[in-house]
């Protein structure tokens, strides 16, 4: 038998376990096993901020090109310059949703109301008020041009196709069409709604509309219908929008009385009393008001898609996956470090490449329910249940766990016959290919073999019978007092519940029909582990030159090799003590030829009983070692501090280590600071609304003494020196807080309203807002403080880590400062000779700050010299590097060092006895430590790259 060689991934929530494993003549040898840690949470972080991001980014460039245009058409009807300016000015806050603003999802509340307040208007209230500026502005001859120029540009009518927008660039790369052989990029949702909603109508009603042209034309139209509803509801706008989503709900609700006739209900029935309609409904919404970025197929294949589908031939999806075809940034973002991982440490131990990856089966995730019901789950023992076993969790095979369900009963003819149970499918595996919970139930062999045989229950005139249905819901009620109920459970509950009514068996089948749909879309789908099998087949083609073939392992099958194989390892006990290893064990068993376990399940025979199948696992498998499990080849490159090897050789790395973005070195800013030039401190305005709760929040503490100390602490931070005066001198009594806070309100009324009357506002809808909410103020109609009312609040805790200035580029005038983190780009590491050797021992550090600046650690280097090593501030010109590294030799050359050597986050130092250690960050939480630069010869860039910068010699 020729050798092969087979990458295994078992990939889990945070937990990826990975193995790399000889294949030849029935002997596994395993090269490596190890377990990826990540954080989704931290991902999504990641993830989240950059999008925003992009966004602001492209809306800043949607309004300059706006205002350039509209400038140069203003210019060219011989306005005056004044003129134009105080236009563009007015122009500047259009202030209204763009047509291409992401869609709201139902129930989320704006951000920030307070600004929506301030801010928001409709898009007419805008143009109202701009004619009224223009009346004022522009002579009476070209009024009417201007302000024709001023609607075209800004888009009065609200034309989409007349809107100014850049085109959207994705630093990814558009996603492409997930058919098979096809290169076209995908449109996004909201110029294609009609081709998921198409494919999901078409795939839950298959059944009614094959054959059927004339209801499939009608079908369509009215699915077009919806997508031009759906996107007008999406993009609401107008002075009332939430009236204008209730007409447009309507609508919506309207043209889907037809689907609601085909599903056999009556259109006006309500739908409370039709669940699983309820639940299709539901999805319809969602593709329509929830979903964005981009459809899955191009616009060619997704009508081949509904055609496959209605034919019943299968949909040929791409073998493999590149990152622009990854629906998820996220996903794109962890698939490409764990292949970055896998390049750097497992396909050197394997030159002549990959013949097979293998990954555990995405059906077995779906058992333990949605991530959300699994993350809300707090009995972490019965979670565990959930996830691994699902609802057999505990029996010896399917019919065990349906005799104990059902009490020993037949599903269909309700007579006990405990010996003779078979297990049959509701719906014929045809129809239902997942070997699923959902559609097994126990039937005698006169029931399934004369009276069901091949067909549904509704074809064989077949129900649910009273008596195994009583018998199933004790049963559920009886085994979930303590823990809670499995999600397959009450969805199988409900199944046979509709199933006891014969004139509802064929709603059921429906519903599982649909349960099986969505099975088979979730398994072909991008959002989950088959993808990554996809995705790394790609990769591996890429490196070697040949495709490796694509495998799956029931989870269940790994659970049974591992009780065969390693007895005495417990799974469930490893991971409660915070054992990572079970993973990779995991990973190792499907990268091995192990005896099959699909025949032997078909014949209801339990495996784990059989000896001599036992037998042949162990023999098969990789021999156990001192701790009951394989014992792995040392690994070659693991690097002390960015991965971490057990006993057995097993390694643990956390992708948390590998940055996600390379910006995580760079400045982190934490809001623009001014400087209190009396005081010598910096400053931030806040909003005086904020400082009012803090000080009301000061008299939930429990003394006197305590409650006027925090509010002493609060006033002292205010910078206007007549403000804090005044509070200071508030009467405390026994609410402090409350007492001080109404000493603001009234000085902010006084301080207001004696500059309103002086104020002028403009006629743009915010100005006006502004006015009418200060004026509201300060005549007591409301109590709320304007967030727009601000105060300057003192922060001397800040002084020494303000490292980063900004000067305006015209006069150099010192604006702005910032709290840099992290405050260092790198440490410059420095050794000085003595007698003719370098001293390696006594490292002599230097700080490289985010602005380029040098500070030395010790007073041995000297002062630095005026110039590049000073570092600049944001707004300034930037300094040239070969300038900057020539003066940073002479400096170190002049203080008499040897050489030197830059270390950075995220580098790994290499020692002089060969050691290496990976520097995470500059923070002590993490183990850094100084002493950690002594004896470095030289520093690898990244763990994942051979490449080394040796010392450089002054």
């Amino acid at each position: 038998m020729q050798s092969r060689v087979t990458l295994s991934v078992d990939f889990g929530y945070k937990n990826i376990g990975l193995a790399l494993v000889r294949n030849q003549e029935g002997i596994n040898t395993p090269l490596f096993a190890g377990t990826i840690l990540y954080d989704p949470y931290q991902l999504s972080t990641k993830v989240g901020p950059r999008a925003a991001l992009r966004r602001g980014r492209r809306t800043r460039k949607t309004k300059r090109r706006r205002l350039t245009l509209l400038k140069r058409k203003l210019f060219a009807i011989n306005l005056p310059e004044e003129t134009v300016q105080q236009l563009i000015t007015f122009c500047r806050r259009r202030g209204y949703s763009s047509l291409f603003d992401e869609p709201q999802k139902l129930g989320q509340e704006a951000k920030d109301s307070k600004e929506e307040i301030v801010f928001r208007f409709s898009r007419e209230e805008f143009f109202e008020a701009l004619e009224k500026q223009i009346d004022k502005l522009v002579p009476d001859e070209k009024r009417g041009l201007t302000l024709s120029i001023c609607e075209n540009i800004l888009n009065r009518a609200g034309d989409p196709s007349r809107e100014i927008r850049p085109l959207r660039i994705e630093n990814r790369g558009a996603s492409r069409c997930a058919w098979d052989g096809c290169e076209n990029v995908t449109p996004r949702r909201d110029n294609a709604l009609g081709d998921p909603l198409s494919q999901f109508v078409h795939t839950v009603f298959a059944t009614t509309l094959r054959g059927d042209e004339t209801l499939q034309q009608g079908v369509s139209q009215m699915l077009d219908r919806i997508a031009v509803l759906g996107k007008r509801l999406r993009h609401r706008g107008g002075p009332n929008p939430d009236k204008e989503r209730k007409t447009l709900k309507a609508k919506i609700s309207d043209e889907l009385k037809l689907l609601k006739k085909l599903y056999g209900l009556n259109p006006d029935l309500t739908e409370e009393t039709a669940t699983p309609w309820t639940k299709i409904r539901q999805n319809i919404t969602n593709l329509i008001e929830q979903t964005g970025g981009r459809n899955r197929f191009c616009r060619y294949h997704s009508s081949q898609y509904v055609t496959h589908f209605l034919e019943g031939k299968p949909i040929p999806f791409k073998a493999t996956l590149t990152e622009r075809d990854l629906v998820s940034r996220r996903e794109e973002i962890l698939f490409q470090k764990l292949w970055r991982y896998i390049e750097a440490r497992v396909l050197p131990l394997a030159p002549d490449g990959i013949d097979r990856v293998i990954i555990e089966r995405t059906a077995f995730d779906l058992l333990g329910g949605s991530r959300k019901q699994r993350q809300g789950i707090i009995n972490k023992e019965a979670l565990e249940e959930m996830y691994q076993h699902g609802p057999r969790y505990g029996f010896g095979n399917d019919l065990e766990m349906l005799r104990a369900e059902f009490d020993g009963l037949c599903v269909y003819c309700g007579k006990p016959n405990t010996e003779l149970l078979e297990r049959d499918h509701l719906l014929p595996q045809s129809k239902f290919f997942f070997d699923s919970y959902l559609n097994k139930v126990p039937a005698c062999p006169p029931c399934n073999r004369n009276l069901k045989q091949a067909a549904s229950p509704g074809g064989a005139s077949l129900r649910i019978h009273e008596e195994a249905y009583d018998a199933y819901s004790k049963y559920v009620a009886s085994k979930f007092r303590v823990k809670p109920p499995h999600l397959f459970h009450t969805i199988k509950k409900g199944i046979l519940n509709l199933m006891r009514e014969p004139g509802r068996v064929w709603e059921a089948e429906r519903y599982l029909n649909l349960i099986a749909n969505q099975f088979a879309q979730v398994v072909g789908t991008q959002r989950g582990p088959r993808p990554l099998a996809r995705y790394l087949s790609g990769k591996i083609y890429q490196k070697f030159g040949e495709k490796p073939k694509i495998g799956f392992v029931n989870g269940r099958h790994t659970f049974l090799w591992r009780k065969a194989a390693y007895p005495e390892f417990d799974k469930y006990r490893e991971k409660k003590e915070g054992g990572v290893i079970n993973h990779a064990l995991d990973a190792l068993l499907m990268a091995c030829d192990l005896p099959d376990l699909t025949t032997l399940e078909a014949k209801n025979l339990h495996p784990g009983l059989m000896h001599w199948w036992v037998d042949k696992v162990r023999k098969a498998a990789p021999p156990e070692g001192a701790d009951g499990i394989p014992v792995i080849p040392e690994p070659r490159f693991a690097i002390d501090g960015f991965e971490k090897v057990h006993p057995g050789n097993y390694v643990e790395a956390d992708l948390a280590k590998m940055n996600w973005n390379h910006r995580d070195s760079q400045v982190q800013r934490q809001g623009a600071y001014g400087w209190s030039k009396q005081r010598d401190i910096p400053t931030q305005r806040v909003t005086a609304a904020s400082i009012a709760d803090e000080l009301r929040k000061a008299d939930k503490k429990t003394s006197p003494e305590s409650r006027k100390a925090e509010v002493d602490k609060i006033v002292d931070g205010i910078v206007h020196p007549q403000l804090r005066k005044i509070l200071k001198g508030a009467n405390p009594g026994d609410t402090p807080g409350v007492t001080t806070a109404g000493a603001l309100n009234i000085w902010l009324r006084k301080a207001i309203k004696g500059n309103l009357n002086k104020s002028q506002f403009s006629p743009h809808p915010a100005d006006q807002s502004k006015a009418k909410m200060l004026q509201n103020f300060i005549t007591a109609e409301s109590d709320v403080i304007p967030s727009i009312i601000g105060v300057q609040i003192l922060y001397p805790w800040l002084k020494s880590n303000m490292d980063l200035n900004r000067v305006a580029p015209k006069n150099g005038r010192l604006v702005h400062r910032y709290v840099a983190d992290p405050a260092n780009v790198a440490y410059i590491v420095a050794y000085r000779k003595s007698n003719g050797v370098v001293k390696r021992e006594k490292p002599l550090t230097l700080e490289w700050r985010q602005s380029r600046a040098v500070i030395p650690g010790v007073k041995l280097f000297g002062d630095i010299p005026e110039g590049p090593l000073k570092g600049r501030p944001f707004g300034e010109k930037a300094i040239d590097h070969k300038e900057w590294k020539n003066a940073l030799h002479r400096y170190l050359s002049n203080a008499g060092i040897a050489e030197y050597n830059f270390v950075s986050q995220g580098n790994v130092v290499v020692y002089e006895d060969g050691k290496e250690y990976y520097i995470r960050n500059f923070s002590g939480s993490y183990g850094f430590r100084k002493s950690l630069f002594k004896r470095i010869k030289a520093v690898r860039p990244s763990p994942l790259t051979q490449r080394l910068i040796p010392n450089a010699i002054v």
